[in-house]
């Protein structure tokens, strides 16, 4: 065989031998480089991207950790006050004293004021003679049959959060719920302090990648994409390919879609 293959290259022109050497020593060679070259090109820019992403969330983990620890920390302070206790735990003979209590504790409303972390606060407490004002509510049995209301009730002092609607204006929000102990076997109270979701999608929209933060159910809490808010990762799964990181200091994850080559 090799005898043959010498015969056909004696038998060759010159010109077909210069263009066959020029193939076998200059094209294949760079060909061969070439693809070596894309294909690590290819991985090292993947890898690059992917490591950007990733230093993103964990960068938005961290402010949006600062936005929750608002909530959280405001609800040990509340937890523990004896003058929101107290007005929780009165027996009110009339309305007017009702209103003079309510006046003399201004203090859910200036911490709203105060934080623009927090765009409400409720304190659900069994007390029938207490008056709904917003603030201050008597669960009635709508809000009772409630999962996170029950939840609350039977683990006090935990916290837990949730994607809870504000009877206020009927919106969802991502919320800090808490059972507290009000000294009274006979009263309970919880309390909601809802996250201003707005902060958290200001934070998201600085990123170049589609990221979301769901809760502990899949519910998307906030977004740099408007049109995911209030869906879930089931409803768009099947559209983008998420990998989801959990924020330690609460239920929800931070969710990132990775970049497309």
């Amino acid at each position: 065989m090799l005898s043959n293959f010498i015969q056909i290259m004696n038998d060759m022109k010159i010109r077909n031998k210069l263009i066959l050497s020029f193939v076998v020593v200059v094209f294949v060679p760079v060909a061969i480089v070439g693809i070596f070259l894309t294909g690590e090109l290819r991985k090292f820019a993947l890898n690059n991207a992917l490591e950007q992403a990733y230093q993103n969330v964990d960068r938005i983990k961290k402010r949006s950790t600062e936005v929750i620890n608002v909530a959280d920390d405001l609800s040990y302070r509340l937890s523990y006050d004896e003058r929101l206790k107290n007005v929780a735990n009165r027996q009110y003979e009339s309305v007017y004293d009702v209103f003079v209590a309510y006046r003399e504790y201004p203090d859910l409303q200036q911490a709203i004021r105060m934080y623009k972390e927090i765009s409400n606060i409720r304190f659900y407490s069994d007390n029938p003679t207490m008056l709904n004002n917003w603030e201050f509510i008597y669960p009635e049995g709508e809000i009772r049959r409630t999962e996170w209301y029950r939840r609350a009730e039977d683990n006090i002092g935990v916290i837990y959060w949730d994607y809870v609607r504000d009877e206020r204006d009927q919106k969802v929000y991502l919320s800090l719920i808490k059972g507290v102990d009000l000294g009274s076997k006979d009263n309970l109270g919880v309390l909601v302090i809802n996250v201003n979701t707005g902060l958290l999608n200001t934070i998201l929209s600085q990123e170049t990648f589609d990221t979301i933060i769901v809760d502990s159910k899949n519910n998307i809490v906030a977004a740099n994409r408007p049109e995911l808010y209030g869906k879930t990762l089931a409803e768009i799964h099947d559209t983008t390919a998420l990998c989801t990181t959990p924020v330690e200091a609460m239920n929800p994850s931070l969710t990132m879609k990775p970049p497309k080559f």
